[in-house]
């Protein structure tokens, strides 16, 4: 199992991305600082955390917040993708909304998304952050993660010859390819894709899971109802634990 440390000074992205390391600092909290200081659009900050995938991106959207949110399930896919090419077979990435990335069931890491405050959902932000955090290990001081089955680590999972700075580069090139067709053929093949993405759990039950493809909010049609209900994504991406 390596550390990735060995490689954090040779991160290679493709253009437009500019990388920061926030050394062992959060990376979403120093991201929202590039963007008040108008860092610009692709910046990627990541962090050298040994322990965890811990990476943001600035966003300059070109629309309405509330359509800009699908932002979100887009760096979800990112990560599915890059898991995808790098891991071992059969260790698909599944997705619970708004923003928990599963694997082989169990919780492994989570996606966040924060626009400047008091923006308004109809209007164009500045700015938009978005960032993932992914468990490569579990911290030392816990000595059975059997005992926590609802949550896993990559290296639980035999990702333990991928290093974070492999997860971070091969991640970047998937986001390219996901803002780019998000950006010219519109939210469907995201919103398609995420629902391909869903935690068997979620797809087997009564309850029929939808994504609207414009904002990224939750569609459940329940049995014998011919109106989904709607899971507002403003919302939970302020309070993902609501």
């Amino acid at each position: 199992m390596s550390d990735g440390l060995e490689d954090m000074a040779t991160l290679s992205v493709p253009p437009p991305f500019h990388a920061v390391c926030s050394g062992p600092s959060d990376a979403f909290l120093r991201a929202v600082v590039e963007a008040e200081a108008e860092a610009g659009a692709a910046t990627l900050v990541w962090s050298s955390r040994p322990d965890l995938v811990d990476l943001a991106v600035v966003f300059e959207p070109e629309m309405p917040l509330r359509q800009a949110r699908l932002v979100g399930p887009v760096l979800m896919l990112a990560m599915a993708d890059a898991l995808a090419a790098l891991g071992p077979p059969q260790k698909d990435c599944r997705f619970a909304w708004p923003g928990t990335l599963e694997v082989d069931g169990a919780e492994v890491g989570s996606v966040s998304v924060t626009a400047p405050a008091f923006a308004e959902e109809e209007s164009v932000p500045e700015w938009l952050v978005a960032g993932v955090k992914l468990r490569l290990s579990f911290p030392p001081d816990v000595s059975d993660p059997g005992k926590t089955p609802e949550r896993t680590a990559l290296y639980e999972e035999g990702f333990g010859d991928v290093t974070g700075v492999e997860i971070v580069e091969s991640f970047s090139r998937h986001l390219l390819h996901w803002t780019n067709r998000w950006l010219e053929e519109g939210g469907e093949p995201v919103a398609q894709e995420w629902l391909d993405h869903l935690a068997p759990r979620l797809l087997g039950g009564a309850v029929k899971h939808g994504l609207d493809p414009r904002t990224g909010d939750l569609l459940l049609l329940d049995p014998g109802s011919t109106k989904p209900r709607r899971m507002d994504l403003a919302a939970a991406q302020a309070d993902p634990q609501a």
